[in-house]
């Protein structure tokens, strides 16, 4: 029977071939995306602990642990506990599945040392002698040597750090002895300074705390302070001990975060259980923030690949189906000559299987190809050259596969089985019974579909709030979009045979006999025709909402990032001031006993050049922005929080990026009005909305720098960098909408009123904006304010959820396209075969090959160019109605502008360029399928 599959595949290359790159694509799909969305979570892990170091200074993946011996507890006790502390840390990051970067131990002897053994402890000094294990890795020395392992004339031999060394006054070589600590005969110990160290390397994160820090520690060798003073069972002398573990992160996974809280939750619990002086982890709460966007950027990528993968299982359902009705004569045959219904079941079962088996060797490699290509995706379709995903096929990815090869073997069975009651009898009849018009069943499934879309619209409004606060997105909001396309999709097919029944008529007295043929044929409305029609408007309607989902999300958070940057560059300089010889000054009469007021001294700043800035090569425009924040007016019986902006209008207007359309009339026009008048204001639209202010009325506004009165000119909803609303969290931990006051004044009256305060400079550039980096070095400039608005979209670009994003929608775009143009040459191709004898008929009743083809173009254009159309149509309608949902349930926290439903012309191009080369390359197949047809031959296949 294996060798009956096998020459059944060879006869039927072309079915064949399509099954097996069904299956290639769905396992490629599915088992690249698993492991994209994988390495695209490293990533972003990586990220997120590089970015907490930025902002903190503190590595990262850290614990630190300390506990002491003190009065209250037992030295026995906590020297128990000690020791478990070592072996808790040491197992740390195995337990964690990491490596250890550094696994630092500080014991400590906090004691007294005299200048003299006959010294009494009044004159002593305070020491803490230590060690530090493995810092003899991390050090070198300023001067003098390192200490020995052993008594060396009967001295203990330290080093010090460069600030111990000023601040308790000491010299290399000076021997000190220990009030608190003897040896066997009663002697103090006697400490030996052999040497002064720094730190081996700035950067080195085995300095939890700096060198300079232990300005008090008298540093020893790890081995003879344990021989000397440790001692676990019954400890002779006081010590303390911090415990640091440092974990290795650069090859840290997503997978191994839950085992990774799981273990710091259960080490926590032990340390604290311990009663320790003192424990601190930094990254707990890191991790629980990782696993919510883990969770929110795993179900979005699902939810974007389920079209994908639907389309797929019903391309490979597509073509088994067709493989079926093509072979139904073979399993009619089979079964007359006594074949059972099981043998007919096993053929199948073996060619599924070797198509299964077939896509997972050859898939899988496609997926990692797919993964590493979408790697360098830099936004929708684009593709940079940047550094590739670290990926891992893991045991997911391969159960992931599997899964895809058997869910297409159950297809094939599901097909086969139906198929086995086939016999010559009902065959033939099937043959010759006129093939009904499921026009009841499209229109009915077209309504349940289109009634299920409708219930994701509905149930998106009514938990609209929901997801404004960013608590979740609702799976049958993504999900109702491919609902709607195959609503519409079954309406279509559906109404199809109506509207070619109503053109046939129009013109039945003129149409020619190709024509007439070709109608009859369209008619009878055969199941593949409907099938052809739902795919093909299926493929292209969810290629053009992909596209546009895309272009949308990449193009509303660039617009964003646009608004909220407000020019291509801003900065602010350093500016030096009197601030700090004021407080100082009044900080000292306040010490003699002086009541004195800080406000009542004027603070004087000395501004930056800024003529500087016009004469640099690449700038075209640029203006001073003043920002202050902390500024009150009056409001519901109380004080507002309000913002100030203060502008040049005329080279606000030239140099900031404001998009046109957000305001009521061209913002030009609200620049022009208030420069009418140096006292004239804009101000945010709350305050008339919510404080009942009116155009021409006058408002005060108060801060450090003194007060400001303007007259309103206008209300604006949005203006650069300015949002209306932001998300804050309350004590409760609960987010609220928190509205923001905006104040615009002329820069000359805030300047009049408050003489020079530091302002912002807005830079409009006339390309790249690395000349302001070279310009910053050249003159050793420090920014207290720098956006870059290139560098924040490359950001954005590069940020793990955005290149998720856009790596899949790529992905899906481009197998659509692949899966249209292989379904579309399919169908065509595979039809020619099937209708051989009515062409060959057609032929020897006198009808040309020209004759023909136009028969064939004018199906064409029935069956393909028009659901293509509409498929076009479709997809621009699913668009509307769907992708700002999904934009809002993306970044509905972050989204200050309206949301507008962003396309490329390109986009619908691309789809167009792929269905006219469909059409051509099937033309010429098809012209030579014709041309080569033998007349005798197609009437012999008939009398067969």
């Amino acid at each position: 029977m294996f060798k009956y599959v096998i020459h059944k595949i060879l006869n039927k290359k072309w079915m064949a071939a399509s099954l097996i790159l069904g299956n290639l694509l769905l396992i490629g799909m599915v088992s690249g995306s698993v492991v994209y969305s994988n390495a695209v979570l490293n990533r972003l892990l990586v990220k997120e602990l590089n970015n907490a170091m930025e902002t903190t200074g503190v590595y990262p993946l850290q614990t630190a642990v300390e506990i002491r011996m003190d009065r209250t507890r037992s030295d026995v006790s906590v020297a128990g506990k000690v020791k478990e502390l070592e072996y808790l840390t040491d197992s740390l990051s195995s337990d964690m599945q990491l490596k250890a970067r550094e696994i630092i131990r500080n014991y400590y002897i906090r004691t007294n040392y005299l200048y003299a053994p006959e010294e009494k402890e009044v004159n002593s000094q305070v020491l803490d002698l230590s060690f530090l294990s493995g810092m003899e890795d991390h050090i070198t020395f300023l001067s003098g040597k390192t200490y020995s392992n052993k008594l060396v004339d009967g001295a203990i031999e330290v080093i010090v750090s460069r600030k111990a060394m000023m601040e308790q006054d000491l010299m290399l070589g000076e021997e000190l002895y220990l009030a608190d600590a003897r040896d066997k005969e009663g002697n103090p110990y006697k400490i030996r300074i052999t040497g002064v160290f720094q730190n081996a390397e700035s950067e080195d994160v085995y300095w939890v705390k700096s060198p300079d820090s232990y300005s008090k520690q008298f540093f020893m060798e790890e081995n003879l302070f344990r021989e000397l003073f440790v001692n676990y069972e019954a400890p002779e002398y006081k010590w303390n001990s911090i415990f640091y573990v440092l974990m290795d992160y650069s090859n840290i996974k997503s997978g191994q975060v839950g085992n990774m809280s799981s273990v710091l939750e259960r080490f926590s619990e032990k340390v604290k259980a311990m009663d320790c002086y003192s424990y601190k982890e930094y990254f707990g709460e890191l991790l629980q923030d990782f696993q919510v966007k883990e969770v929110r950027l795993n179900n979005i990528l699902f939810l974007l690949e389920i079209p994908i993968f639907i389309l797929l299982l019903v391309f490979i359902y597509m073509v088994n189906k067709q493989m079926m009705l093509n072979e139904r004569g073979d399993i009619a045959m089979l079964k007359s000559r006594g074949a059972s219904g099981g043998h007919i079941i096993r053929i199948y079962l073996y060619q599924g299987i070797i198509f299964s088996i077939l896509g997972l060797l050859l898939g899988i490699p496609l997926g990692l190809f797919f993964c590493y290509s979408l790697g360098n995706s830099n936004a929708f379709l684009e593709f940079v050259s940047r550094t590739a995903l670290k990926v891992d096929f893991t045991g997911k990815a391969f159960l992931a596969s599997l899964l895809c090869g058997v869910i297409s073997l159950v297809i094939t069975l599901a097909l086969a089985f139906w198929h086995t009651g086939e016999t010559i009898v009902s065959y033939k009849r099937k043959l010759n019974k006129k093939a009904g018009k499921p026009v009841l069943k499209s229109l009915v499934a077209g309504a349940v579909f289109l009634g299920i879309a409708g219930y994701s619209l509905y149930n998106f409004r009514l938990h609209a709030d929901t997801l404004a606060a960013g608590k979740g997105l609702d799976p049958l909001l993504f999900c109702g979009a491919i609902f709607f396309i195959l609503g519409m999709a079954f309406l279509v097919q559906g109404l199809f045979p109506f509207m070619t029944e109503v053109i046939f008529c129009t013109g039945k007295n003129h149409w020619n006999p190709a024509a007439y043929a070709s109608f009859q044929k369209l008619n009878k409305a055969s199941d593949n025709q409907g099938f052809i029609l739902l795919f093909l408007i299926l493929t292209v309607s969810l290629g053009i909402f992909d596209a546009t989902l895309a272009r949308t999300i990449n193009g509303n958070e660039e617009e964003r990032i646009v608004y909220t940057t407000g020019a291509d560059l801003v900065l602010q300089e350093k500016w030096v001031s009197n601030r700090e010889d004021i407080q100082a000054y009044v900080a000292s009469l306040k010490a003699m006993g002086q009541n004195v007021d800080e406000s009542q001294f004027t603070v004087v700043y000395t501004e930056p050049d800024f003529d500087r800035y016009k004469e640099l090569e690449g700038i075209e425009k640029v203006t001073k922005v003043l920002m202050d924040k902390g500024l009150l007016v009056n409001g519901n019986g109380g004080k507002i929080s309000t913002a100030l902006m203060g502008i040049q209008t005329k080279e606000f207007g030239e140099t900031v990026n404001f998009k046109n359309g957000l305001l009521k009339t061209h913002w030009y026009n609200y620049l022009n009005e208030m420069g009418s008048s140096e006292d004239g204001i804009l101000v945010s639209s709350n305050f008339r909305d919510m404080l009942g202010y009116k155009t021409g009325d006058t408002i005060t506004c108060s801060g450090e720098e003194g007060s400001l009165t303007g007259i309103i000119k206008g209300f604006v909803d949005y203006w650069p960098s300015y949002a209306p609303v932001t998300l804050e969290k309350g004590k409760d931990g609960k987010a609220a909408e928190v509205n923001q006051f905006l104040i615009v004044a002329n820069l000359s009256k805030v300047q009049k009123e408050w003489g020079i305060t530091p302002y912002q400079i807005w830079i409009k550039t006339s390309g790249s904006s690395s000349f302001i980096y070279d310009f910053a070095s050249q003159n050793n400039l420090q920014f207290e304010v720098f956006k870059d608005l290139s560098a924040n979209i490359i950001e954005k670009n590069n940020d793990p959820f955005y290149q998720g994003t856009n790596g899949i929608l790529t992905l899906g775009f481009i197998i659509i396209l692949l899966i249209c143009a292989i379904g579309f040459l399919i169908f065509w191709i595979l039809s020619i075969f099937t209708r051989t004898l009515q062409f060959g008929v057609l032929r020897a009743m006198g009808m040309t090959l020209g004759e023909i083809i136009g028969m064939l173009v004018q199906e064409q254009f029935f069956l393909s160019v028009l659901p293509i159309f509409f498929g076009i149509f479709i997809g621009r309608l699913v668009s509307g109605l769907f992708v700002p949902l999904i934009q809002i349930a993306y970044t509905s926290s972050e989204q200050i502008l309206p949301l507008e439903i962003m396309e490329q012309g390109a986009d619908r191009v691309r789809v167009l360029v792929i269905v006219a080369a469909m059409v051509l390359l099937c033309m010429l197949i098809i012209g030579k399928l014709i041309s080569d047809m033998k007349v005798t031959k197609a009437l012999k296949l008939g009398e067969d």
